[in-house]
């Protein structure tokens, strides 16, 4: 959580949840949405008809799944984006409202809270941490459904797409897809066999590789005495290492940049993880980061195996 509960009239934010970064799939993101949606639900019924705020939540007849919420794809900037790159590996939902004109400055005030935000984002937070800690084994089936679910409306997503990528968008939504199913089972022992079933079946719809073009097969190797992300906060590796910022941008600090070398494992090609950017990203053109790679090779960052 950053900065969360802030009054929209004072702070001019607004509440985001962002799913964990594309190279961490996890069944938080579909816990996180579920409890979401719970929240909006009862927002919402709340203000088209009134009643008791403090009376707990109840649905209007027959609308509980038309309430989703807002999940976002991975959002930038914060202590998140240190814990979620490949050295720790941790996946976690981003709470925080943005923008806020008084981060970071003498007016960033207690009064600048709206209670009944920050109360609906500790509720959110409190109901995504018991059921990834306490939720009983039989209710685990459920949990399985609903992270099933957000994988099976991403895959179809991904089946809407066009151009060149298009079959890396099914490959790579059917592929984080099964390695969320695959969280599941790890934190609850007893779906694994109804995961198993489903990660069979969705590799059955991975589509086949189709490349075109020559392919870039060196094979970066991260230097071990890094531990982290290359750029957060007032601190960047690369300019520290001599590189122009400008030169080693692929996508100004954004998600391209922290995801391909989270995907450096001494295995993966340049083309591979650029194959898997742009599955799961979208684009993401070789020559920029093929471009990008020999910048962190440069700064000492990578070395090239191949």
């Amino acid at each position: 959580m950053d900065m969360v509960g802030g009054l929209l009239a004072t702070t001019k934010g607004t509440f985001h949840l962002s799913r964990t970064a594309e190279t961490l799939p996890h069944a938080v993101n579909a816990i996180a949405r579920a409890w979401f949606g719970q929240v909006v639900a009862a927002s919402a019924l709340y203000a088209e008809r009134g009643g008791d705020a403090y009376a707990g939540f109840a649905w209007p007849s027959g609308s509980r799944e038309a309430f989703l919420g807002d999940l976002r794809a991975l959002e930038m900037g914060s202590d998140h984006e240190v814990f979620e790159e490949a050295s720790f590996a941790v996946p976690m939902v981003y709470f925080h409202d943005w923008p806020d004109v008084t981060i970071h400055t003498n007016k960033d005030q207690p009064e600048n809270l709206d209670a009944t935000k920050l109360g609906r984002v500790a509720y959110l937070g409190a109901g995504i941490a018991w059921t990834l800690a306490a939720l009983p084994d039989a209710e685990a089936p459920r949990l399985l459904a609903a992270t099933l679910a957000d994988a099976e409306e991403r895959i179809a997503r991904a089946k809407a797409a066009s151009g060149p990528d298009a079959r890396l968008a099914r490959r790579e939504a059917a592929a984080e897809g099964i390695e969320a199913l695959q969280t599941v089972a790890r934190l609850w022992p007893s779906t694994a066999a109804a995961v198993a079933a489903e990660a069979e079946r969705l590799r059955s719809q991975i589509p086949s590789p189709e490349r075109g073009g020559m392919p870039d097969s060196r094979v970066p190797v991260r230097n071990p005495a890094i531990r982290g992300p290359l750029d957060v906060y007032y601190f960047n590796y690369l300019v520290e290492a001599g590189v122009d910022a400008a030169e080693s941008a692929l996508d100004a600090g954004g998600p391209l940049s922290f995801e391909a070398f989270n995907l450096v494992d001494g295995k993966r090609s340049v083309s591979e993880i650029r194959d898997i950017l742009a599955g799961r990203y979208g684009a993401a053109p070789l020559p920029a980061v093929a471009a990008y790679f020999d910048v962190l090779a440069k700064a000492g960052a990578v070395r090239f195996a191949s």
